[in-house]
């Protein structure tokens, strides 16, 4: 896709045209699935991150300006989805020590 076709779609796209949308999802799916799947290995976690690239490309997509290509823009976007839920999986481990800790620290002085 050239990048004039590209633009005349997002346009499309912004102006409420389905047949847009659909077209990029399905020209810019298979990129995203792998950005994705290289860097998360449960399926079920791979398709919610697919899902989130895309609902938040076309919710930013007023802010596109075209500078780069729209495949490059969304690549970046699911890399930024992935080290989001990078992060939040991280500080859910850490939650979930902490408690456990806790528990153990309770469990500890009540024995005693």
């Amino acid at each position: 896709m050239t990048r004039t076709e590209e633009k005349k779609l997002i346009q499309k796209a912004l102006n409420g045209n389905e047949s847009a949308f659909s077209t990029l999802y399905e020209t810019y799916r298979p990129n995203v699935i792998g950005v994705v799947k290289r860097r998360a290995q449960d399926p079920d976690v791979v398709d919610d991150l697919i899902q989130q690239t895309f609902i938040r490309a076309f919710r930013s997509l007023p802010q596109f300006r075209g500078d780069s290509a729209f495949g490059t823009w969304i690549t970046r976007i699911a890399i930024n989805v992935c080290l989001s839920h990078k992060r939040s999986e991280s500080i859910r481990k850490n939650w979930m020590d902490l408690l456990e800790d806790l528990e153990y620290a309770k469990a500890a002085v009540s024995d005693a």
